[in-house]
């Protein structure tokens, strides 16, 4: 199994990466961003964003046009898809278990960021509509796929850190433990340290292309909130 460096590039001034590393950007100021990002993306090096927290909408939709155009893996980390209750639902609805999934619903606390929730969304249910989101009071995300064989719910409360996972198929239901955790960034960069991103797109994380389109999607929804 192939082994990469992670390069957590903090400062504008930090050394340009080797091939066999792959750049982590956690580069708050915009100036400082938009001199990196053209380096990286004119030698066509893989890299990746430490948050949705570390870069604009306006950004995101930018760089994945440009990812696009050049076939270039970028992928922005923290994402709520490897937390484990919502990767456990992951497996779940992969494994055919629940027939051909055909919907989805996941409550929006105002805890949790839209755009993340509209991710997991399209990553459980790629055809997933705007509708599929709906706001909740407290901390609780709330995540329920179906199928004609049965439903599967997953729960994180992002203040207690609590989790749970249930399946219920016909008359039949199941609890599944998972552990109580909030992030999913170790996870994360395990992929990202384990895969040759020129060979196989890394699988699992948010790509930016992802993201542009979770964008529109919690934006169609918070139009739908104010009317």
């Amino acid at each position: 199994m192939p082994s990469i460096t992670l390069i957590d590039i903090t400062r504008p001034d930090a050394d340009f990466p080797s091939e066999d590393a792959v750049p982590v950007l956690n580069l708050p100021d915009r100036q400082d961003r938009d001199a990196w990002l053209p380096r990286l993306i004119r030698a066509k090096h893989p890299f990746t964003i430490a948050s949705l927290e570390a870069i604009s909408q306006e950004e995101v939709t930018r760089l994945a046009e440009t990812c696009k155009r050049r076939k270039l893996p970028v992928v922005i980390l923290n994402a709520y898809r490897l937390i484990p209750a919502f990767a456990r639902l992951r497996e779940v609805t992969v494994s055919g278990c629940l027939g051909v999934i055909d919907t989805v619903q996941i409550h929006v606390p105002a805890a949790a960021s839209a755009v993340l929730c509209a991710d997991l969304a399209r990553w459980l249910l790629p055809n997933a509509s705007p509708d599929v989101l709906s706001t909740v009071d407290g901390h609780r995300i709330d995540v329920a796929v179906s199928g004609p064989n049965g439903q599967a719910e997953a729960s994180l409360d992002m203040a207690s850190r609590d989790a749970s996972l249930v399946i219920r198929i016909g008359e039949t239901s199941r609890t599944i433990t998972v552990p109580s955790v909030t992030s999913a960034y170790s996870a994360e960069r395990d992929i990202l340290s384990n895969t040759l991103p020129f060979a196989h797109r890394w699988p699992l994380l948010m790509h930016v292309d992802d993201v542009a389109s979770a964008i529109a999607m919690a934006d169609a929804f918070a139009a739908n909130i104010k009317k």
